[in-house]
């Protein structure tokens, strides 16, 4: 099977996705970049994350770090510097009032293609609120990009369902 029909099958049950991981850097907003390329024209995406992704670089190992690509018409909840970090052009619809050290939690459309960065809030109650945020703007599916230390937001109080990511994880020896 196919794994744009394979992902549809498994998801169409579900509004709002998890995806974590059991380390860092094993994979999860690769598995993301995957599921917003298989579902694409299907759905109305909305995006967030727990951490910061689709950034060049990781800032704790400086290693590249895999771009996030949306087409216009995805929509996300993210920090405004990542906004301003963003290559796709985008519009804010709607502010939350949730402030993070990367700016306050924007509600916001992408317009046109493009590399976008993704850094939502990172306690439960404050991306329960950003996922009916963007349920309410029209979004039928969200995603929940992961960071590697917490896992907290899996819990079927945010999400109904999630992705284990378990890809390798780096390290400079191989013992």
């Amino acid at each position: 099977m196919e794994f744009a029909n394979f992902i549809q099958e498994k998801i169409k049950d579900y509004k709002i996705i998890s995806i974590i991981g059991l380390a860092k850097n094993v994979s999860k907003t690769t598995t993301l970049n995957h599921i917003i390329q298989a579902l694409k024209g299907k759905y109305i995406l909305g995006l967030t994350s727990i951490g910061r992704d689709g950034e060049k670089y990781d800032a704790i190992t400086t290693l590249p770090k895999p771009r996030i690509f949306v087409e216009s018409g995805i929509l996300m909840a993210t920090a405004t510097q990542s906004i301003k970090n963003s290559e796709a052009k985008i519009e804010i619809i709607k502010t939350t009032g949730i402030n993070t050290p990367m700016g306050e939690i924007v509600i916001a459309r992408v317009i046109s293609n493009g590399y976008i960065e993704l850094a939502g809030p990172s306690i439960n109650s404050e991306l329960t609120s950003v996922c009916k945020g963007l349920l309410n703007l029209g979004s039928n599916l969200i995603l929940i990009d992961g960071a590697f230390d917490r896992r907290s937001f899996a819990s079927p109080l945010v999400s109904d369902a999630t992705i284990l990511s378990t890809g390798a994880s780096v390290s400079k020896k191989m013992r």
